[in-house]
Order: C-alpha cells, then sequence, then structure tokens
C-alpha cells in the first residue's frame, strides 16, 4: 500500500504543471537547467545567447527595433507616455511636439487613441515626437496637472502643438489619423 501511494504521489508531482517562478531561478532549477544543457550539447554560452534572442524577440517592434521605455506608437515619428527627460531633449532638438491630454476614463480619448498611434506610425517624420499626458484620470501626477495648468487644458482629449518650444496650436477636438497627418504635414 505504501508503495502504491509513494508511486501515485510521483506520478501526480510529475504530471502538475509547473508552477510560475516570481522571483529568479533556484539553485535546482539552475543545476536541472545546466545538466539539460549538458545532455543536448549545449554550452553554457549557447543557452545565454538563446536568452538573449528570445528576450529580443519578445520585446522587438516589428521593424526589428528595441521596444523603448515609455514607447506608446511610431516609427520614425514616435508617440511617448509623458517623460520631462524626453520632452526636454526634444525642444532643445528644435523639434515639432505634440501633446495628448488624455484621461483613461474618457471614451473619445479611447477611441482616438489607436488613430493617434497609427498617424505616427505613418508620419515618418524625424522632427516630430508626442507625449500622451493624463488628465484627470487615476494616473494624472503633480507634473501631469501643472502641465495641464501651464497649457490651460480645460478638456480631455486638448492637443497642443509646440515648435521651437513655442505653442502653435491647441484644439480639443477629437482627430482622426487622416486630420492628425494633414494637420501635423501642414505646421
Amino acid at each position: 500500500m505504501k508503495n502504491l501511494l509513494g508511486l501515485l504521489l510521483v506520478f501526480l508531482v510529475a504530471c502538475a504543471p509547473a508552477a510560475p517562478q516570481m522571483m529568479g531561478e533556484t539553485a535546482e532549477q539552475k543545476a536541472m537547467e545546466k545538466e539539460s544543457m549538458e545532455k543536448g550539447g549545449w554550452t553554457p554560452e549557447q543557452m545565454e545567447q538563446m536568452k538573449k534572442d528570445e528576450m529580443m524577440e519578445k520585446t522587438s517592434m516589428p521593424e526589428g527595433k528595441m521596444m523603448e521605455p515609455g514607447l506608446i506608437g511610431g516609427g520614425v515619428s514616435r508617440y511617448y507616455n509623458w517623460d520631462k527627460v524626453m520632452f526636454d531633449k526634444a525642444v532643445a532638438e528644435g523639434k515639432t511636439i505634440y501633446l495628448e491630454f488624455s484621461a483613461d476614463w474618457c471614451g473619445v480619448c479611447q477611441k482616438q487613441e489607436p488613430h493617434l498611434i497609427a498617424a505616427f506610425s505613418e508620419l515618418n517624420d524625424p522632427n516630430v515626437v508626442g507625449f500622451k499626458i493624463h488628465y484627470k484620470d487615476d494616473q494624472t501626477t503633480p507634473e501631469h496637472a501643472a502641465l495641464a495648468q501651464q497649457y490651460q487644458i480645460a478638456y480631455q482629449h486638448t492637443k497642443v502643438v509646440l515648435k521651437d518650444g513655442k505653442q502653435i496650436l491647441k484644439s480639443p477636438e477629437a482627430w482622426t489619423k487622416d486630420k492628425f497627418l494633414e494637420m501635423m504635414r501642414n505646421l
């Protein structure tokens, strides 16, 4: 009977799905991986390269570029979540800067965002960069609120365009991809 219970326990453990590892590999997992590599003829360097390649595949953009922190979309023209350092760099480089004041609860904002992402992907202008700034939602930071006050934003989905650091356009309208492209190409 003990043998049968032991055999049943071994069977259950062997068939049970592996639990996800939350905090890195254990020593036992590393030893098993090393043994598996040796049996398969893989060197530790080859396995490490395979892991790096897998990670690159998971974080790469379709164009083969690595996903940037805060990047929402775009190709040559990029659309980011708000980042002051990147904003200051864009101003210093004389780029045209698009600011989108957006709220997670706003239906117009949510409907418009795929259009903006598609437009940034199509715009193909390295001198245009955009930033999404949360406005009166649960992700709004004091910095976001200060920006809204600085640009006198009264409504979510308001757009502000800056050129040479100065505001040249402000619009509370919802924009489609075509409207965005028209407006940005005619500045």
